[in-house]
């Protein structure tokens, strides 16, 4: 009979304490995700905005978040991990509460766009720093465990939120503020710099990397985020367009939380064994699959086993995407790296629902979906032909 601590080992991975403060930190940071999830709900029952601008005020915050991650990726580099990482929570909080005192309307815009973006600097010194700390073995394992942390946070937020909400919707804003403040006290003082001087001296230049294999990852990256955003966003005027409810939307789109709380560890223990660009392409296939079952669903079951099959994808992708980025880096600029990456992702996020909207409003349901399987082949067949150069690669850094 097995003792208990290897079992629990086999559950969650033997990784840096140092780690560990950083899942703490994503988990509590997340648990109290209130203000982005409801801020259209915010701005339209509370200020009275029109829908229109509601949406504007949503792609503002999006491009803040796009410019945070491409500038701090650099900056992470040159300044270390630790501070911008505080400065993003802290920073956060107090834009947090700005948010839900002004009520002008251009001065609340610039307010947004600069939450977007000082929320979004502690993305890159966050993969930079799990780069850091974790040996290229292990950080599967370590990517996944942020991620889970991640959706777990994002299904407990929601959920607080609303009792939050009908309270008083300022109750969020300072909610939000706390658990970012507690975060950013976390990072302060328990957790070290992961970066050397050494390193850091080499990243002093601001300029991009010439690495052809991190933008061919990046530019898969791109293409599967806009998958994602069809699933997430465009799937619910889809199923509008087809009579369904919000609710019956809401209770479809549950089913994707669900599974990757679920799964998600499990998955960092059954991934590694596999080569990463076969998981990567597999999982592309079920993402653009998942998205062209959506053509045969003819009730609310149809389209929850279609969103089983995509979020399958979304779970094999995101656990062990980081870690390719974070294997091509060079240790001084892995911020720079994690940066240009996650601005992809920024950037498929700001366009990806208007090129779904524009499918689906011009051309139908069918073609929406059919080409998302298009765009999904297309992506496994760039994770199969780059699988050889990422191991060319992989060697030359071993030896």
């Amino acid at each position: 009979m097995e003792s208990p601590r290897p079992l629990i080992q086999r559950i969650l991975p033997v990784l840096p304490q140092q780690f560990w403060i950083l899942w703490w930190g994503t988990l509590i940071n997340r648990v109290g995700d209130f203000v982005v999830p409801f801020l259209s709900y915010y701005l339209t029952s509370q200020l009275l905005w029109s829908t229109q601008s509601a949406a504007l005020a949503l792609s503002l915050f999006g491009v803040g978040s796009f410019l945070a991650q491409f500038l701090a990726g650099f900056v992470t580099d040159q300044l270390g991990r630790k501070k911008v990482m505080v400065f993003s929570m802290f920073g956060s909080a107090l834009f947090m509460v700005l948010v839900s005192e002004v009520k002008h309307f251009y001065l609340l815009m610039g307010v947004i766009v600069l939450l977007g973006f000082i929320m979004n600097t502690s993305r890159p010194g966050m993969k930079a720093a799990v780069a850091d700390l974790v040996p290229p073995e292990a950080r599967v394992r370590a990517y996944g465990m942020n991620y889970w942390a991640i959706n777990l946070g994002a299904a407990i937020a929601p959920i607080l939120a609303g009792l939050l909400a009908d309270q008083n919707y300022r109750y969020l804003f300072y909610g939000d503020a706390v658990t970012s403040t507690v975060c950013g006290l976390l990072m302060l003082f328990f957790f070290r710099e992961t970066l050397s001087r050494s390193q850091r001296t080499k990243g002093q230049k601001m300029r991009m990397p010439k690495d052809n294999l991190l933008y061919a990852y990046t530019f898969a990256g791109f293409l599967f985020g806009v998958l994602m955003m069809q699933g997430f966003g465009v799937l619910s005027l889809a199923m509008q367009q087809l009579g369904y409810s919000a609710a019956e939307f809401g209770k479809t789109i549950a089913i994707n939380g669900l599974i990757i709380v679920l799964l998600g560890i499990p998955a960092q223990m059954v991934l590694p064994r596999f080569p990463r660009p076969t998981v990567m392409a597999v999982s592309a296939l079920l993402m653009g699959g998942g998205l062209m079952l959506h053509i045969l669903a003819h009730d609310l079951t149809g389209f929850m086993l279609a969103v089983v099959v995509w979020t399958l994808g979304e779970l094999g992708m995101n656990t062990v995407a980081s870690s390719v980025t974070a294997d091509l880096a060079p240790a001084h600029l892995r911020g720079t790296y994690a940066g240009i990456n996650g601005a992809a992702w920024g950037l498929a996020a700001m366009m990806a629902p208007a090129f779904g909207g524009w499918l689906l409003s011009s051309y139908g349901n069918v073609t929406l979906w059919t080409m998302c399987g298009v765009i999904g082949l297309v992506i496994a067949v760039m994770h199969l032909v780059l699988a050889k150069p990422l191991a060319k690669r992989m060697e030359s850094i071993s030896l």
